[in-house]
């Protein structure tokens, strides 16, 4: 079917139905997972994470496959026993697979939320929100007892006890903690004893067994239990100064393989950060140092997840499918994972460039996005925003800029105008002076006009509140200052030299539309909105009294017909009533599009509304409702999302084939998942993201350089470079030689390649190495 007979396929359904229940969305597609966690054995490594996903090699690391278990469900733990792979999953399940991942079979339910699991040689020992539950090899349950999990260290669904354990066995014994006391079972889950550790600010947060006792981390201190149940402080996590022979004397991950602690120092080495220092912790006293792992990437506040070993290999796994395998006998690392930077914390709602085309920010770097193809490039930018806050990002369609707003947090009264014409490339920075602690500023609206910029904010500070629209001349001189302190983020929208804002005073509980010339000394009241005592709603044959008026707001601009509309979503959290509104900017007419009632709203409902060419498109809680901008009352569609828990926030962008959903819950990180919608049948398709190779390099050294000149280059796994894949050019662009003058240290990550330029006059020059499809520019001088 063609895009026109969707078009008419879809007119055809706003009108001969009226609330049309479309079938719910299967299954949505992770648009990018992290890994939590790893195990190591013989020849198996898994790697497993969020969303049901995990990377496997059954060979040692040589070869590496992907692999989904249905139902996308955050796995806890994953193991490799009796030729089977099993997974215990955070909603309760746990799945086997005797086919390396192809397919799982439900072995187990157990209707609580797993945080931890163990396995001996006979049993399977899990430990959930409420219970302790003891399995055979067969996965029947032998023993379980209730125990809620109750500790000063919060459990954030988020794989905490990755990091943290809750939960240790023996052949014979099952140790865990409550509070502050360690309980010891035995197989039969009978309490054996309970150990206090005394008086404890933060309580126990994680347990060991090693050197054949036991260890609890508590007040940020290691302490050992002896033989006689008496703690004592085997290490500090800050001042082991005799232990290291490293400048930072504290101990950033612990672990326990083979009954023995091994520590891993992050340091910095050579500006690359992190690097981490091996030691085995032989007592509190003496520390043998094995080696280096270099796990540097361009993320300054990069932190490992899970690190796993078998025999003389260590694997470390951190968010963004990142897996590096290091062996400390031949120190040898080898990157084998596709890491893109990506934070599970971070997120943004994408700006849209065009029907086909977006840019996602993740914390300070810029991804292009095509939802048609999938495909997910950070763009390489000369401008580096690190240590600088971002507060607002805009793209101009008019003028086809890319505009960033930012401080820098060591002078946070200049704000920072970020612009770029080649989709963030190539940046042209401005200073803005004179504005409110940035920190206090939270920005609401930037617009580029003919003369200048209009920056609408928000600033509060312990004792002061106000919004401000503030017009500026071309060279940033303020040419005017709107200013009321209303308790309401001022809305801004630029239609025809007419700004638009939605308006709350709140001593006189007068909710209006505004309209204002680019001067912004007057604003003119357009409509009032809102719903008053008399209003009644009928939904569903039956009436419902309104008697307050909405919390939450948005607009958006848009054209129809030749007219030009307010699109206006509105929601009264008293009644649970959500309204979507249209106002006729000439006639000022008032029509209401859309009543409906739902008994609760999640928070952030007004970031999931999106006005794609002439259809509205809002998520409610787990409905996604279309609405023609032109359609009568109530001609509506709907799709109903999976359920993933209270949804904290939703963001939502239509695009010409695809759609992105991206979420955040009380559950889970922030999730981002394309999906389509089939407007013939209502049902969705389901396709995977596809991410181009990792590949980046260090800052060449040295610069200028006089002959030889180094970089190094870190890469996926399948990716080599050669030489014949590499040639060098001068500043205009002509190729000045292929590259018999490089040499390559390896072909796979890492490798350092150095370049002889004795042949070379002084100037300037570009490295460009081709790879799997892609390329990459160097830049060098050379006096």
């Amino acid at each position: 079917m063609n895009y026109l007979n969707i078009i008419i396929t879809s007119v055809v359904l706003f009108i001969l139905s009226t609330i049309n229940s479309y079938s719910q969305i299967s299954k949505i597609t992770p648009f990018i997972y992290d890994i939590k966690g790893v195990n190591a054995y013989e020849n198996v490594v898994i790697a497993f994470g969020n969303f049901g996903v995990a990377t496997l090699s059954f060979d040692k690391g040589q070869n590496w496959i992907e692999v989904n278990i249905d139902g996308g469900h955050n796995i806890v733990n994953m193991v490799y026993k009796n030729s089977s792979l099993i997974a215990f999953l955070e909603n309760g399940e746990i799945k086997s697979s005797l086919d390396e991942g192809k397919t799982w079979e439900l072995k187990l339910n157990i209707n609580d939320t797993i945080i931890a699991s163990r396995i001996n040689k006979n049993n399977f020992v899990i430990r959930t929100l409420n219970k302790i539950i003891v399995l055979d090899n067969g996965y029947g349950i032998k023993e379980q007892i209730s125990l809620q999990y109750k500790s000063k260290f919060n459990y954030d669904s988020e794989f905490a006890f990755v990091n943290n354990p809750p939960l240790q066995i023996s052949e014979d014994k099952i140790y865990t903690f409550l509070d502050s006391n360690i309980l010891i079972y035995n197989m039969n889950l009978e309490l054996e004893s309970t150990i206090s550790i005394g008086e404890s600010k933060y309580g126990i947060s994680r347990i060991y067994l090693a050197n054949n006792k036991i260890y609890v981390v508590t007040n940020n201190e290691l302490r050992e239990i002896d033989e006689e149940s008496n703690t004592n402080i085997f290490l500090t996590f800050n001042k082991n100064s005799e232990l290291f022979n490293e400048i930072e004397p504290s101990i950033y991950y612990l672990r326990v393989f083979d009954n023995k602690f091994y520590c891993f120092n992050a340091i910095q080495d050579n500006n690359n950060f992190p690097t981490y220092a091996i030691y085995i912790v032989e007592n509190s006293k003496s520390a043998s140092r094995l080696g280096q792992v270099d796990c540097s990437t361009l993320k300054k506040n990069f932190v490992i997840n899970d690190i796993a070993i078998f025999e003389n290999d260590f694997y470390f796994v951190a968010n963004g499918k990142f897996l590096v395998k290091y062996n400390y006998k031949s120190s040898e690392s080898n990157r084998i994972s596709d890491f893109t930077s990506f934070s599970s914390s971070g997120g943004y709602l994408p700006l849209r460039i065009n029907n086909d085309l977006a840019i996602h920010r993740n914390e300070n770097n810029y991804y292009k996005l095509v939802p048609s193809t999938n495909k997910v490039k950070r763009i390489e930018t000369e401008t580096n925003f690190t240590g600088i806050n971002i507060l607002y990002d805009n793209y101009d369609i008019k003028n086809k800029e890319l505009q960033v707003l930012a401080f820098d947090p060591k002078n946070n009264k200049e704000l920072l105008l970020f612009t770029s014409l080649d989709l963030g490339e190539s940046f042209k920075k401005s200073i803005i002076l004179g504005y409110d602690p940035l920190k206090y500023v939270q920005i609401t609206g930037f617009e580029r006009v003919d003369n200048g910029y209009m920056i609408a904010s928000y600033f509060k500070s312990f004792v002061a509140q106000k919004n401000e629209l503030k017009l500026f001349d071309s060279n940033f001189n303020l040419v005017s200052n709107s200013v009321d302190s209303i308790y309401r983020n001022i809305k801004v929208g630029l239609i025809n030299d007419t700004f638009y804002r939605i308006n709350q005073d709140t001593s006189f509980f007068k909710k209006t539309y505004l309209q204002t010339s680019l001067d912004g000394k007057k604003w003119d009241e357009l409509a009032i909105y809102g719903h008053s005592d008399e209003d009644t709603v009928l939904i569903d044959e039956e009436k419902y009294f309104t008697f307050s008026t909405p919390d939450f707001r948005i607009s958006k601009e848009a054209k129809s017909s030749n007219k030009q509309y307010l699109i206006n979503y509105l929601y009264s959290e008293n009644d649970s009533l959500f309204t979507v509104q249209r106002i006729n900017i000439v006639s000022k007419e008032i029509d209401t599009l859309l009543y409906n009632k739902v008994l609760t709203l999640d928070y952030g409902v007004t970031d999931a509304f999106d006005l794609y060419k002439d259809t509205i498109n809002i998520i409610v809680n787990d409905t996604l409702y279309i609405l023609d901008i032109e359609a009568e009352k109530n001609k509506i569609r709907k799709i109903v999302f999976p359920d993933n828990g209270a949804v904290i926030q939703r963001f939502f962008k239509r695009f010409e084939s695809r759609n992105l959903f991206t979420y955040i819950d009380n559950k889970h990180e922030i999730r981002n998942y394309w999906f389509t919608i089939n407007r013939g049948n209502g049902t969705s398709s389901i396709e995977k993201t596809e991410v181009p190779p990792y590949f980046y390099n260090s800052a060449p050294f040295p610069l200028p350089t006089s002959t030889y000149v180094s970089t190094k280059i870190y890469m996926d796994n399948n990716v080599t470079i050669t030489k014949e894949s590499i040639k060098i050019y001068d500043i205009n662009g002509t190729q000045v030689e292929n590259g018999a003058n490089i040499e390559i240290s390896n072909t796979i990550w890492p490798t350092t390649l150095t370049w002889d330029s004795s042949n070379q006059p002084p100037g300037v020059y570009f490295i460009l190495i081709e790879y799997d499809g892609n390329s990459k520019a160097i830049k060098v001088m050379k006096e």
